[in-house]
């Protein structure tokens, strides 16, 4: 299985206790961009099957601020092996092989989610990212928080899992959840709080002056009384513009990009459009 032959990997699939694991179907998605869906990401799926020993090589592509996970399904669906675009390569043994281990489902996700105030917010949409620059799983599908909050979601394989959260009139949130073991006390849970949120237009311009389309816009705020930051890209229309959900309140930063130029700007102000000039 090859998503690009820059890099070849020569790896096996063990399970737990280090036997091969044949015959299992392999898959590896790779996101450009860390946005709300596949498409908008420019998804690629690549699929696999490793031999009688366990074996498979595949390729590929380690771009900056962009999620690589490797799925595998032995018979009871696809579980995340590794998010290989947070992967230290040079782990790589000296011939280029890898070992990569199936781990059990024995964690699961349980939120809690509230307001500013701290009040329960049902029917938060709750989706899960294999890696902090993708984007929500596909297989998975959205769950919503209970009229109390709350949301118990699992079992899943221990990896670099990251969480989306989002309810109309707050801003999102995008943040790396703990994960509680199963004999845990059912009391424990990860708590998160979102902000009002507002629709904030920017608008990018060349170093003349004229609207820069297709430009990359990132734009990230600080998660409250989290120690992560909530990140997204997007792009600019035919008016060098895009429309943006950040927190009504607070400072957020905006980066924007296109053919090698740049301009970042951090915003408190409201300022509509919020005006960034590439040069």
């Amino acid at each position: 299985m090859l998503l690009d032959e820059g890099l070849r990997v020569d790896a096996r699939l063990l399970d737990e206790d280090g036997a091969a694991l044949s015959n299992a179907a392999l898959r590896i998605d790779f996101d450009q961009w860390h946005r709300p869906d596949a498409d908008g990401a420019v998804r690629q799926s690549v699929l696999g099957v490793t031999d009688e020993a366990g074996r498979f090589v595949f390729g590929y592509a380690d771009a900056l601020n962009a999620s690589c996970s490797l799925w595998a399904d032995v018979g009871d669906g696809w579980r995340l092996v590794e998010v290989l675009s947070s992967f230290d390569w040079e782990e790589l043994d000296e011939e280029g092989s890898f070992d990569f281990f199936l781990k059990p489902r024995d964690f699961e996700f349980r939120f809690q989610v509230s307001d500013e105030e701290g009040s329960a917010l049902g029917g938060v949409k709750v989706r899960l990212i294999a890696g902090e620059h993708g984007a929500p799983v596909e297989h998975l599908s959205a769950r919503e928080t209970d009229e109390d909050g709350a949301l118990t979601w699992g079992p899943f394989s221990y990896g670099r899992w990251w969480v989306e959260l989002s309810s109309l009139g707050f801003a999102p949130v995008r943040t790396s959840p703990y994960q509680h073991r199963l004999e845990d006390s059912a009391e424990r849970f990860y708590g998160v709080r979102l902000r009002p949120g507002k629709e904030q237009r920017v608008l990018v311009l060349d170093p003349s002056g004229d609207p820069a389309s297709g430009a990359s816009l990132t734009y990230s705020y600080e998660n409250l009384e989290l120690p992560t930051y909530s990140r997204w890209t997007t792009k600019t229309n035919e008016l060098g513009e895009a429309l943006i959900i950040v927190p009504a309140t607070g400072y957020f930063g905006v980066e924007a990009e296109r053919s090698g130029l740049s301009a970042a700007a951090d915003s408190a102000t409201g300022a509509d459009p919020l005006i960034l000039r590439l040069e």
